[in-house]
């Protein structure tokens, strides 16, 4: 929705992964963007927060989602999973839904692209058209997981700005912003008439996604962040990265 929104003033919009937007800002060749909320350690000497603008859900989000040939709580650490290299934000948060169900000691193993999976962490576009093709026997929405332990948002990501951007530059963004947030409806209705046609969905389905997302940072998201923070902090999950010699691999007939 943003894009349809269109940049204010000299500005250009860039679409970028999660994985790409951190060292746009990181080295200076980007102002202003939406960041994991994973890759904010990592800008806090660069960027601040931009207002209280972001991107998190209460619930499905149905962009961020574990595609399995099993039941989520039927995983075992003897399991192996494919994890999407785009987003180190819904790795950390399968990571604790994992931990949660399982143990934070019978983490699933992860394995190549080639190897055999029992699942597969998606995002974005690619867990989108995945989700409405409906191939697959158990899908795991990772927000809606979040939400049932917690009973509160998960942030995915927040708009920052470089610390050196002109104090003008600074205004007129966040201006920009609180008129998209105002007028969010119009936007995701015009979003949906447009891409509808991309994911093989229809223009009501679209919509129907896009609200289920927020962007603005309120109370409940912001301690929805914090807790997340702190999770992280006290489980420090990592998954086990599998050796070729436990890898299950397909043989050629």
């Amino acid at each position: 929705p943003y894009f349809y929104h269109q940049a204010p003033g000299n500005f250009a919009l860039l679409a970028m992964s999660p994985r790409e937007s951190v060292p746009a800002l990181a080295g200076g060749h980007a102002i202003a963007g939406i960041v994991p909320v994973a890759g904010l350690e990592r800008l806090k000497e660069e960027v601040d927060l931009l207002g209280e603008f972001g991107i998190a859900s209460e619930g499905p989000v149905r962009s961020v989602l574990f595609f399995s040939r099993r039941p989520f709580a039927a995983f075992t650490r003897d399991c192996q999973i494919r994890l999407s290299r785009e987003s180190l934000t819904s790795v950390q948060l399968l990571s604790l839904l994992f931990g949660y169900q399982i143990g934070f000691a019978n983490l699933p193993w992860v394995i190549p692209e080639n190897a055999v999976s029992d699942g597969e962490l998606l995002i974005g576009d690619d867990a989108l058209s995945r989700f409405y093709k409906g191939d697959d026997r158990y899908v795991t929405d990772l927000s809606e997981q979040w939400t049932r332990y917690h009973h509160c948002p998960f942030v995915f990501a927040r708009w920052v700005i470089r610390k050196d951007a002109h104090p003008e530059l600074r205004e007129q963004l966040q201006q920009w912003l609180d008129t998209f947030v105002r007028n969010e409806d119009h936007w995701k209705q015009v979003t949906a008439g447009c891409e509808a046609g991309r994911y093989a969905m229809t223009t009501a389905s679209v919509f129907n996604y896009l609200q289920g997302i927020t962007t603005r940072i309120g109370r409940d998201e912001r301690l929805g962040q914090a807790l997340y923070f702190d999770e992280l902090e006290k489980y420090r999950p990592a998954f086990p990265d599998s050796s070729p010699a436990r890898t299950r691999t397909y043989a050629r007939r």
